[in-house]
């Protein structure tokens, strides 16, 4: 079994790389490639944020349900309230 805090770092560089590989897609159209490159760059940006995101999921799951809980319930008690005003 993984240490805990080792399970959180490895989750944590996980989510980062996946946020840095996703953010780095909306920079490839400025870049001075060919259409190909240009296609060719930001899928593989976005399947490698992707798989990086997959894989902080089993690294971070309680930590990202309990940091979801909050606004979670916030949203539902605001679609409530919503739905009540017309009835």
């Amino acid at each position: 079994m993984l240490k805990s805090s080792f399970r959180k770092t490895l989750g944590l560089t996980f989510v980062v790389m996946s946020t840095i590989s996703f953010l780095l897609v909306f920079l490839i159209p400025f870049l001075n490639l060919t259409n190909t490159e240009k296609a060719a760059w930001a899928g593989g940006l976005y399947i490698f944020c992707s798989i990086t995101w997959w894989l902080s999921i089993p690294f971070l799951g309680k930590e990202i349900i309990d940091c979801m809980k909050g606004p979670w319930s916030f949203i539902l008690l605001r679609v409530k309230m919503i739905f009540d005003k017309w009835k």
